[in-house]
C-alpha cells in the first residue's frame, strides 16, 4: 500500500477479539406492542408495565447467570415511538417508575424532542404510538492492562532471528530476507528491512527501506528510512 507511516498492534491477528474483552457486557432484550398512548387505558398501560418487568427479569438472570452482582448491574428502559402511520421509530424514555395516566407524557415529550432533534421540526398534537419497549442490562468489565515490555539492553537485534530466506517483493525484487521472534525484541530495537516479524497470531513485513522500532507497549513502528 506504499504506507510511509505504520502502527502494528501487539496482537494483529486478533484485534477483534481483544476488542470485545474491552467492550462492556450488554444484554437486550425488547417486546413488541402496539398502544396509542393518549388514547392508552389503564389496562395497555398495565400491559406495558408487565412487559417491561419480564424484560428486567431476564436482563437481570442473565447478568447473574455471568456472576455479575446486583449492585454493578445497570439497567435501562427505553420506549421505541413513532408518530401514527410513520415507517419507523425514534427512542424515548420511559418514566422510572410505573406507566401511569399520569406520567405516560413524559414518553410522548421525550419522543417530540427526540423527533424535533434528529428531524429539526416535531407535531406535539400527533398520536404517538408506543411500538416496542426495549431492557437493556450491562456491566463495566476489568479493563486490559497492557504492560510495557523491557527497553532494549544495547544487544543485537540477533537474540531475536529465527532465520534468513529468500523473499521476492512487489517490485520484483528477490532479496535475503530474515525472520525474527518478535517477542524477543526489546523496546526501542529498530528491525531495518527487508524483514518479516513473526509471532503466534501474525506476521509483519517490513519491507525494504523500511524501519520497524518497537515501542514501549509491545506495539511496532514501521516507517520509511529517515522519517
Amino acid at each position: 500500500m506504499s504506507a510511509r507511516d505504520v502502527i502494528v498492534p501487539v496482537a494483529p491477528g486478533i484485534t477483534a477479539a481483544v476488542g470485545l474483552l474491552k467492550t462492556d457486557l450488554q444484554y437486550e432484550y425488547t417486546k413488541a406492542g402496539l398502544v396509542e398512548l393518549t388514547k392508552a387505558t389503564d389496562e395497555e398501560l398495565a400491559r406495558v408495565n408487565a412487559a417491561v418487568q419480564a424484560l428486567r427479569d431476564q436482563v437481570v438472570a442473565e447478568l447473574d447467570s455471568d456472576d455479575i452482582p446486583r449492585h454493578e448491574q445497570q439497567l435501562s428502559v427505553i420506549a421505541e415511538c413513532r408518530y401514527q402511520g410513520q415507517g419507523f421509530e425514534l427512542r424515548a424514555e420511559m418514566p422510572a417508575a410505573e406507566l401511569t395516566q399520569s406520567n405516560k407524557h413524559e414518553i410522548t415529550d421525550s419522543f417530540h424532542a427526540a423527533h424535533k432533534r434528529d428531524y429539526g421540526y416535531a407535531y406535539p398534537e400527533a398520536e404517538v404510538e408506543l411500538i416496542t419497549v426495549r431492557v437493556i442490562g450491562s456491566a463495566a468489565v476489568r479493563r486490559i492492562e497492557i504492560p510495557k515490555i523491557a527497553p532494549t539492553d544495547g544487544s543485537s537485534i540477533d537474540r531475536a532471528l529465527m532465520f534468513v530466506r529468500v523473499t521476492t517483493f512487489d517490485d520484483g525484487r528477490t532479496l535475503d530476507t530474515p525472520r525474527y521472534d518478535r517477542t524477543k525484541l526489546f523496546a526501542g530495537d529498530k528491525v531495518p528491512g527487508p524483514a518479516i516479524l513473526v509471532q503466534h497470531n501474525s506476521t509483519t513485513l517490513v519491507p525494504p527501506g523500511y524501519v520497524a522500532e518497537t515501542l514501549d507497549y509491545g506495539n511496532t513502528r514501521i516507517r520509511t528510512l529517515g522519517e
